[in-house]
C-alpha cells in the first residue's frame, strides 16, 4: 500500500490496564517500536496492585508520549475503563484513536497501515464521516506461540461489508484492540452509554449507522490468550459443551436482553445527532429494540423478516431459541 500520510500525523492510543504486570511491558515495547513515531499513549489503570502502575510510571518518566491518567473512580470494568480513556483523548483533541489491550503485541507497522487506510477512507467519504478501521489478529498462547494466524477464522466470524447493521445489532464482529477510529466517530459515540455492552461494539454500531467500517485482513496484532483474559477467544463449541452449557446459556441470555437495550440507546443517540441517519436504518434499529414487546413466536417471524443474522447457522439457531425462552 503506497504511503499517503505525513509522518507528523499524531495518533492517540487508549490502553486500559488491570493486573497486567506480567504482560504489559511487551505491549508497551511493541508500541514504542512502531514505524510511525507520532503517537500519544493514554493509560488508565482500573485498580491493580500487582506492579502494573509502577511499570507504566517508569515508562511515563522516560517517554513524554506516555501519560498515566489519574483521578476518578476505580473499578470501572473493561468497557468503562476504555470509555473513560476515549473521553479523555477526545477532550484533548485526538484526531485518530487506537485501542490497545495490555497483554497483546502490535506488529511494528500497525499504526502506519491503519492510519493509511483511515486517510484513504477519509479521502473517499470525507473527514466528517464517522469511520472505523480494524484488522485481523494472530492468536497466540500465553508465551506468544502461534495458535492461529487468523482470529477471525478462529472465532468463526467475518467482516460484513453489506448491511453490517443487520449483524451488529445481534453480534459484534469488530475487535476493539485491532481498531482505529477518527474524531468524527468519537464525537458521535461519546459518551458511551451505560447500556452499551462493550465499548468496541458500541463504536462499531455507531460507525455502521452513521458512517463506514473498513477492514484490513492482515493480522496486525498478536492476540495473547491466557487464563486471566477479561474477554478472550470464545469458540462456539465451548458454548455447547455440557460442562459449561449452563453458564454459557445464562451469559447468552443476558447478552440477548442487553442487545435490545443497546439498540434503544443507539436509536436515542442517532436522534440526537446533527447528522441525519437513513430512515431504513433507524427503522431497523428501533424495530429490533422493540422485539421483547412481541409474543415469542412473533419475535422469530419479525427478526427473520428484518434479516437480522448471526454469522453461523448454530449461532442463529441459538439466537432464535433465546428469543423464544427469554
Amino acid at each position: 500500500m503506497e504511503t499517503i500520510i505525513p509522518s507528523n500525523t499524531k495518533v492517540h492510543i487508549a490502553l486500559a490496564s488491570y493486573y497486567g504486570a506480567a504482560y504489559i511491558s511487551e505491549q508497551l515495547d511493541s508500541i514504542r517500536a512502531q514505524t510511525h513515531k507520532q503517537w500519544r499513549l493514554l493509560i488508565r489503570d482500573d485498580g491493580s496492585s500487582d506492579g502494573t502502575v509502577e511499570i507504566v510510571r517508569a515508562l511515563e518518566s522516560s517517554d513524554p508520549r506516555v501519560t498515566l491518567l489519574t483521578g476518578g473512580r476505580k473499578s470501572l470494568g473493561p468497557g468503562g475503563n476504555f470509555a473513560h480513556i476515549m473521553q479523555s483523548a477526545y477532550d484533548e483533541g485526538a484526531e485518530y484513536l487506537m485501542l490497545a489491550d495490555q497483554d497483546d503485541a502490535w506488529r511494528e507497522d500497525k499504526i502506519a497501515l491503519q492510519l493509511e487506510a483511515m486517510k484513504l477512507a477519509e479521502s473517499r467519504h470525507g473527514a466528517t464521516t464517522p469511520l472505523l478501521v480494524y484488522s485481523d489478529l494472530a492468536v497466540t498462547d500465553d508465551n506468544m506461540r502461534p495458535v492461529s494466524e487468523s482470529f477471525m477464522r478462529h472465532q468463526g466470524i467475518r467482516h460484513e461489508s453489506e448491511d453490517p447493521m443487520k449483524t451488529l445489532l445481534a453480534q459484534n464482529f469488530v475487535t476493539g484492540c485491532a481498531s482505529m477510529v477518527n474524531r468524527s466517530l468519537l464525537r458521535m459515540a461519546l459518551p458511551v452509554p451505560v447500556d452499551a455492552i462493550m465499548h468496541d461494539w458500541w463504536l462499531a454500531l455507531v460507525a455502521a449507522a452513521a458512517g463506514r467500517i473498513e477492514y484490513l485482513p492482515e493480522p496486525l496484532v498478536r492476540y495473547r490468550q491466557h487464563g486471566n483474559n477479561v474477554v478472550g477467544v470464545k469458540r462456539f463449541r465451548d458454548a455447547i459443551n455440557p460442562m459449561v452449557a449452563s453458564q454459557r446459556w445464562a451469559e447468552g441470555r443476558f447478552y440477548t436482553i442487553m442487545t435490545f437495550e443497546q439498540a434503544k440507546s443507539l436509536a436515542k443517540r442517532l436522534r440526537e445527532l446533527d447528522r441525519p441517519t437513513p430512515l431504513e436504518t433507524m427503522d431497523l434499529i428501533e424495530e429490533f429494540s422493540r422485539l421483547p414487546e412481541l409474543s415469542r413466536l412473533k419475535r422469530i417471524t419479525t427478526i427473520r423478516r428484518m434479516g437480522i443474522r448471526k454469522q453461523s447457522l448454530s449461532r442463529q439457531l441459538l439466537m432464535y431459541l433465546r428469543l423464544i425462552l427469554t
